[in-house]
């Protein structure tokens, strides 16, 4: 029996525009008569940032609507862990000061007890459970942590992150070297010295150049402090990692802030004159205990100002050394960041025009308050010299309990900056005789947001075996948006490009990586991915025609059935014919 096999490329969105064909079904590729089959590879390019997955990595596609797109990538390079969170510790509790030189390097400690974090008292969530003293309304004021770590070379990151858990406050030393201190006072600190605040558990971030290590290695110390001797908790926990970036704004730094309930017309442009603004260091905010710097929000808690503004000044000396910058936003509850003003990104906010008044798209709460909201900035968007950062933080609620705000900037020069992966296997004896790649995303908050698509037609494809990326630019290109669809809430692209040639030229079967394909990260409802459509002969099969069409269709889940006319339905010349049909969406 001859067969007929088609196979379907189109695309697929839920949205309450009619649906419509935006190009017509036609034949990608035919082969009349030939012993063979079509079959497909394909993965995400993008997922959602903050929540857990229905899918295993790299997946998540099932819960992307009402979550904020973060893009996946396989090929790094990594961050490096280098301490975790719950490593072991050693640790000296004491009525007194420590011994001179505790916090430098090689001090001997191996006296001093060891035991995994969280390390602390009171709260119930220790890892282990450490003594202050025996007197509940007089326990010791200070206690010390010590920690060697080997790093083989510093230079390999471009920079180093602390994130550092503490109630109260503490300070903390590399090689005996103060790097940071926290909910302390200022000048000297000895055993006694009290922390400045009576502080819950919360996480303070703090990065530092890979120039405060040595080779090899390096002693991470510090003292924990409480704000007062009947303090009925501590708690100490610490992460430490290598960052592959250059880090030109860290984490804590200081930002000018506006708090008034006003929004200054060109307020986020580099001419705009903010020497009358308050500065504090990140995090900035209120209502959790991670705030550094607290911000007003009025005098009714019931009605509090929706939103806050906040700018930061860098100097970046030649922009174009680096390939991409990426903005590492930390809000609750939405933001909108700027680059000498103009718009680079925004995190749980609605879609248009934004103004003093509007409300964030959702509440953000717990570890999302502090998770890193990825905003990928082209080079072009700098300038030599003086370079603004402006960032406007709404809230969703009038009455909301708090806000937080802090961001880094970071550098790269890795040219990778989202891929994934999939596997093809073919049977043995087969010949590729078609191999086309398709790729695209769309995002569905806002049918006039194309400010996201920027070199879309451009992507990259390691084939089986390479250990480079070949550059591929799309040969056919299709768009959508509400001015192709009137009253469409999306918009996206689709790219297609031939790569029969490249897969011929090495063995097919193996892993296929694509990478560098646009993609909406940082906006809620996104979808992205990629797909490798595959006709091959096979002596081992029957005869078949072998046909693959693609279009660009617009299609509303609920809508009646759309009518998508096909044409060029060609059997085998001669037997009996079946057929089989299949679609990649």
């Amino acid at each position: 029996m001859k067969q007929l096999l088609i196979l379907f490329t189109f695309a697929f969105l839920a949205t309450g525009a009619n649906a419509q064909v935006l190009r017509s079904m036609t034949p990608r590729y035919n082969n009349p008569s030939v012993k063979g089959n079509i079959v497909y590879v394909a993965n995400n390019i993008i997922t959602s940032s903050g929540v857990i997955t229905t899918e295993a990595p790299p997946g998540g596609t099932a819960v992307n609507n009402g979550n904020t797109g973060a893009n996946i990538d396989i090929e790094g390079p990594f961050d490096a862990t280098i301490i975790p969170y719950g490593d072991t510790w050693r640790y000296l509790v004491t009525p007194v000061q420590a011994p001179a030189g505790w916090q430098n390097l090689g001090f001997n400690d191996a006296a001093w007890p060891q035991a995994p974090a969280e390390l602390g008292y009171g709260d119930g969530d220790e890892a282990t459970v450490i003594g202050f003293g025996g007197v509940p309304a007089n326990k010791y004021i200070t206690t010390y942590f010590r920690r060697t770590v080997n790093i083989a070379n510093p230079s390999a990151y471009g920079s180093f992150q602390f994130d550092v858990e503490r109630d109260d406050g503490y300070v903390l030393y590399v090689n005996g070297v103060e790097i940071s201190r926290n909910n302390m006072p200022g000048g000297a600190v000895v055993w006694g010295t009290l922390a400045t605040a009576a502080i819950e558990d919360g996480v303070i971030t703090v990065n530092v150049p890979n120039t405060a290590f040595a080779i090899g290695a390096n002693d991470i110390a510090v003292e924990v402090h409480q704000a007062a001797a009947n303090s009925s908790d501590l708690s100490f926990n610490l992460r430490l990692q290598g960052l592959v970036n250059a880090t030109l704004i860290p984490f804590g730094s200081s930002w000018k802030y506006l708090d008034n309930n006003t929004r200054p017309a060109n307020w986020e442009t580099v001419a705009y004159n903010d020497a009358a603004w308050v500065a504090g260091n990140g995090y900035l905010g209120y209502g959790d205990p991670h705030i550094i710097t607290t911000v007003g929000f009025g005098a009714d808690p019931n009605n509090k100002y929706i939103t806050t503004y906040f700018r930061h000044a860098i100097n970046i000396t030649n922009p174009a050394l680096y390939t991409q910058y990426i903005a590492k936003l930390r809000r609750d509850d939405g933001a909108v960041v700027y680059v000498n003003g103009t718009e680079v990104g925004r995190s749980n906010m609605p879609a248009g025009a934004v103004v003093h008044g509007t409300l964030a798209a959702g509440n953000v709460g717990g570890a999302a308050e502090t998770a890193d909201n990825l905003i990928y900035i082209n080079p072009s968007s700098f300038v030599v010299g003086n370079n603004v950062i402006a960032v406007e933080v709404h809230q969703e609620l009038a009455n909301s309990t708090d806000l937080t705000f802090d961001l880094s900037l970071e550098a790269t020069n890795d040219t990778l900056f989202n891929s994934s992966s999939a596997n093809l296997a073919l049977p043995t004896c087969s010949q590729v005789l078609f191999a086309g790649l398709y790729w695209g995303a769309t995002q569905g908050t806002d049918g006039t947001n194309t400010t996201w698509i920027s070199n879309e037609t451009a992507v990259k494809l390691k084939l089986p075996g390479a250990s480079t990326f070949t550059s591929l630019t799309s040969t056919q290109t299709d768009y959508h948006n509400d001015v192709l669809v009137p009253g469409l809430p999306h918009t996206g692209y689709r790219c297609f490009v031939d790569i029969t040639s490249l897969v011929n030229s090495t063995s097919p079967n193996g892993t296929y990586t694509i990478a560098n394909v646009c993609s909406p990260a940082g906006i809620v409802n996104t979808a992205g991915g990629w797909t490798i459509v595959i006709a091959y002969s096979d002596p081992a099969t029957t005869v078949k025609n072998l046909t693959v069409f693609d279009g660009s269709v617009i299609m509303n889940g609920g809508d009646p059935a759309l009518h998508i006319p096909i044409t060029g339905f060609l059997t085998p010349p001669s037997g009996p014919v079946s057929c089989e049909l299949g679609a990649v969406v």
